[in-house]
């Protein structure tokens, strides 16, 4: 595997997405360029669909359409503009975020230490020697209750021999994301600059709902991109091609059938 490494300080979380990003985006522009593929419609997952949004937006004019199996996003909340803050608002500010400290668990710290250090899951997995394919095999087995037990068996394998393969681009993750999932500079931010057609695609027990996927149409439609929609997938949740295959696939059919020009 290809050694990932990203040299920006912690500090600067501009540089250290901009890299991590690059890692993968400078692979998949050299792949396309190889294969003599001007224009390319990309339908990515979770991660994958954020970094297809993200060689989007460094390679416009290589993309022709995008469709995106729940895009890892942002936490998205409103909030009010700024104010002067007075004394009494600054000592407020304080307690509140001394409760909010004060009311983490242990573990929710730990989590966010290791994640912040860039421990990567995969790697606590692998120092687990003989557990972590227990750890694999039982999350299989609950997670993916309704496959057959040769689709067990294969996911099983694939799963356990890319967690303990040497490391790589799953280092990337703590700097584009934050712990707990929420993009460092959400795409909501920037998705306004695409002109071209963009679907969101989610399950209908995701863990996160399609809430960014909303607010990335109500942005692309307010800088004048009208062809974005959005599609919620029956009995689905993160991993919506594998929960509802039938369905995901009849949608890929189409919206691949209208994508590259």
């Amino acid at each position: 595997r290809v050694p990932f490494a990203v040299s920006a300080k912690r500090a600067d979380t501009a540089a250290r997405v901009a890299q991590a990003e690059g890692f993968f985006l400078d692979a998949l522009e050299e792949w396309r360029a190889q294969n003599g593929a001007e224009r390319v419609t990309l339908v990515g997952h979770s991660l994958g669909a954020y970094l297809a949004t993200a060689y989007a937006l460094r390679h416009p004019e290589r993309v022709a359409k995008l469709v995106l199996l729940r895009l890892v996003e942002g936490s998205q909340k409103a909030m009010k503009a700024p104010e002067p803050a007075t004394k009494e608002r600054v000592k407020e500010a304080h307690d509140e975020q001394r409760e909010k400290r004060d009311k983490e668990s242990y573990t929710r710290r730990f989590v966010t230490y290791l994640w912040e250090e860039g421990c990567s899951p995969f790697q606590v997995v692998r120092s687990m020697t003989v557990f972590g394919p227990m750890l694999v095999g039982r999350y299989i087995t609950r997670r993916f209750d309704g496959f057959t037990d040769e689709e067990t068996r294969n996911m099983n394998d694939y799963l356990l021999n890319i967690t303990l393969a040497k490391g790589s681009g799953e280092y990337c993750i703590s700097h584009i994301l934050a712990p707990f999932a929420h993009a460092r500079q959400p795409l909501v931010d920037r998705i306004s600059a695409l002109k071209i057609p963009v679907v969101f695609v989610y399950g209908s027990h995701d863990w996160m709902d399609a809430e960014g996927g909303t607010k990335s149409i109500e942005r692309l439609r307010a800088a004048g991109n009208r062809n974005a929609s959005i599609y919620i997938v029956d009995r689905a949740g993160h991993h919506v091609y594998l929960d509802n295959p039938d369905a995901v696939n009849e949608l890929l059919l189409k919206e691949l059938s209208t994508g590259v020009q």
